[in-house]
């Protein structure tokens, strides 16, 4: 009996010795693969060392660059196989839709959004930091292609200040009613005209800023057709408010065609909300 205690005894500092190599062995990977997908600019893959096999993770534009983070956390010394669990979306200008329409639901109407690769970047003014964190939390999750550039900014200066206070004064008008198109129309509607009315007092109160006037379609039509007609629906509106005694070049228009929903085109009422006109203050 004595003679099996030194013996259980050495099998057990065996297997706690080996636990612990083993366990060197596994963060010495894993600092390899995460090296290794650091220096080939992979950062939309995740490694996760086993042992001396790594499984990767993560979304890539394409399958190419897929087989490179492979290789290249492969061609490690440190690393005996890859498991590849990793998923491939091309981007595309699409892919921001669920975003905008995502803003625009939650009254962030006013943050501007751009795609740069896999990076999606949000700007405009923000009454304060935390309104700014309450825009980026309702865009992050309809982003999960990679990272989000917040650079909304808080109000600082007068001229910031000036532009906020546009924008709500343009909010509450905005509040009633919008201005839409019939389906394939520039030509203003009567309801059109009223809204206009009433945004006429609003920018006249604010002279010094500048507004880009942006229209939009639904997919009804072909796509030049329709980038045609949206821009024919901006300058409808700069043309109605020059009319109505405002400085024509206070105003610049840009038309989106179909390519900025912010509601489904499987339906009137979401064709409806896209044929619409937006008013950005100080572009």
């Amino acid at each position: 009996m004595r003679s099996t205690i030194p013996l259980f005894v050495g099998l057990i500092l065996i297997a706690l010795l080996t636990l612990v190599c083993s366990c060197h062995v596994e963060r010495d990977v894993q600092a390899t693969a995460d090296a290794a997908l650091a220096a080939g600019g992979y950062d939309w893959a995740t490694a996760e060392a086993d042992g001396r096999w790594i499984t990767l993770t993560g979304t890539a534009p394409n399958q190419d660059v897929v087989a490179a983070a492979v290789s290249a956390v492969h061609g490690t010394e440190a690393v005996t196989e890859v498991y590849d669990q990793t998923l491939v979306h091309e981007m595309s200008d699409n892919d921001v839709d669920p975003v905008r329409e995502a803003l625009s639901d939650a009254d962030f109407g006013w943050v501007g959004i751009e795609r740069d690769d896999r990076t999606l970047e949000m700007s405009g003014v923000a009454t304060d930091a935390s309104q700014a964190d309450e825009a980026e939390s309702v865009a992050r999750p309809q982003w999960p292609w990679g990272p989000l550039d917040n650079q909304i900014r808080t109000a600082e200066t007068e001229a910031d200040r000036q532009l906020l206070a546009c924008r709500g004064s343009l909010e509450q008008v905005l509040a009633e009613g919008t201005v839409n198109f019939e389906s394939g129309s520039a030509a203003l509607t009567p309801a059109d005209r009223l809204i206009l009315d009433q945004m006429v007092s609003v920018l006249d109160d604010c002279a010094d800023t500048r507004v880009q006037i942006e229209a939009h379609t639904d997919n009804t039509g072909g796509f030049d057709s329709n980038m045609t007609l949206s821009r024919a629906r901006a300058q409808s509106v700069v043309d109605f408010l020059v009319r109505r005694g405002l400085d024509a070049n206070r105003f610049t228009s840009v038309g989106y065609g179909e390519t900025r929903p912010i509601a489904t085109n499987a339906t009137e009422d979401g064709r409806a909300r896209n044929r619409r006109v937006e008013f950005r203050f100080g572009l």
